[in-house]
């Protein structure tokens, strides 16, 4: 387990733990640092809930006004370590239910998963939040280098799923679900206009005869740029980069933010360029 860094005050007759001291101004500022704040508060069990008459929570008070009453100063240290213990915990057995454990330990994970008590789940979900947050953090910085191509009512619903979750993805920081999803909906565009019409069609049917050992998209992108669809040489270009950035990943175990960033821009590119007037 990895050390964890907290800050301690004390705060009359008790300590107050924390690892973000500040929540910073919710009204003025980001909201990832604020959420992220607030998640550790609640973790350190530094928070206080105001019930009402029907019984129900209505307002909550967190940090240094709600902290929980520790006999000592180790007291606070050893309260603050086994939560921060227990969370990090929590992420080490999602992460194994993600991917996978070593069979030695399968036991060990069934029987984890199959005896799991609220505080399991209270943790798992602390962590996942904490996640969340920063995917959250990063969608603030990488949102607005995104356009909103004009393509609705131009391109096919299927083009359109296929763009929003490679968008989400590369967002999300899922880079290699991006690049994948990108290849699949150039496949799925290039196949929409190809096989269109007849002309295209055949033409399809032919090529594939004479370069059997050419994948189903090399097809597509050697076809449509015989027929006009890629004509210019930048279309080609970038459709050539989706389609070897597509085959890249299945064999690279890392995959770089400016792979999956030059992808999603020359994929929205392209269907725009398709499916124009």
């Amino acid at each position: 387990m990895r050390n964890v860094n907290f800050g301690m005050e004390e705060v009359g007759q008790s300590y107050w733990t924390y690892k973000q001291r500040s929540a910073g101004d919710p009204g003025s500022g980001p909201l990832y640092p604020v959420l992220n704040w607030i998640l550790e508060q609640l973790n350190l069990d530094n928070f206080k809930v105001d019930i009402d008459e029907h019984k129900e929570v209505v307002s909550i008070i967190l940090g240094r006004d709600a902290i929980p009453k520790f006999s000592s100063e180790d007291a606070a240290i050893e309260h603050a370590r086994i939560r921060f213990r227990a969370v990090e915990y929590a992420g080490l057995f999602a992460k194994a239910r993600e991917e996978g454990v070593e069979p030695q330990f399968g036991g060990l994970a069934k029987h984890v998963t199959f005896n799991a008590k609220e505080g399991a789940y209270a943790n798992t979900e602390l962590h996942y939040a904490h996640e969340l947050v920063k995917v959250l953090g990063r969608i603030r910085k990488k949102t607005f280098i995104l356009s909103a191509p004009p393509i609705v009512g131009k391109v096919p619903e299927k083009l359109i799923w296929y763009l929003g979750e490679a968008t989400r993805c590369f967002l999300y920081g899922l880079h290699r679900a991006c690049i994948a999803l990108c290849r699949a909906c150039l496949e799925e565009a290039l196949s929409v206009k190809v096989k269109g019409t007849k002309e295209g069609a055949v033409a399809l049917s032919r090529y594939r005869q004479t370069h059997p050992k050419e994948g189903g998209l090399e097809c597509l992108i050697a076809v449509s740029k015989g027929m006009g669809y890629l004509g210019d040489d930048i279309w080609i270009k970038q459709a050539e980069n989706i389609r070897k950035r597509g085959n890249a990943i299945l064999h690279r175990e890392s995959v770089k933010e400016e792979n999956s960033s030059e992808t999603l821009r020359d994929l929205r590119g392209i269907l725009e360029h398709l499916f124009s007037d």
